[in-house]
């Protein structure tokens, strides 16, 4: 796995002999990352790549998928990405950042336009539906996590509408729905 950071560095101004400085930094880039999920709905794959959603047209040349675009950089790492069925939207399970609704309508520019926050990290996605499914992660060790049922029947407003929390001898770590439900 490979991920780069640009950073611009001011030019520093000079210093007497002795005197400290400070400098600042500022991320001006960022490529690659690991690749966490990818959700597909033809002609595209969205792809969550370090703390980006990527988005490639893997129809036109299917040997040779080509990049369309990607989403500004997230706060934290997407762990996992689901397809709206009914929308132009992709919701992406964002860490700490939570859930994040992002707009693919123009797949060159991916547009956040939403998102839902809550204690710990957001690790897992799936929707069917008006529905979203979120597995939030409240430890370090993913020891108490629960399931955050969403509505997005409103892809600009999604409200947490119900939860399920498993025993504390169960882990949830991802969600897959099949058919309906």
């Amino acid at each position: 796995l490979l991920a780069t950071l640009f950073v611009a560095l001011p030019a520093p101004a000079p210093l007497a002999l002795g005197q400290l400085g400070e400098v600042e930094l500022r991320i001006v880039g960022q490529l690659g990352g690991a690749v966490s999920s990818v959700a597909l709905k033809a002609p595209y794959a969205y792809v969550g790549i370090g703390p980006r959603l990527a988005v490639l047209d893997v129809v036109t040349n299917r040997g040779n998928p080509v990049f369309r675009g990607q989403s500004p950089w997230f706060s934290d790492l997407v762990y996992s990405v689901a397809v709206s069925s009914s929308s132009n939207h992709v919701f992406a399970a964002v860490g700490r950042a939570g859930l994040q609704v992002i707009d693919v309508a123009s797949p060159s520019t991916p547009v956040a336009v939403a998102s839902l926050q809550w204690q710990g990290r957001a690790v897992a996605v799936a929707s069917s539906g008006s529905a979203a499914f979120v597995v939030v992660q409240q430890g370090d060790l993913a020891d108490t996590a629960r399931l955050a049922v969403v509505n997005v029947a409103d892809p600009r407003q999604p409200v947490e509408i119900g939860s399920f929390s498993p025993s504390p001898a169960t882990t949830l770590v991802d969600i897959d729905i099949l058919g309906g439900y």
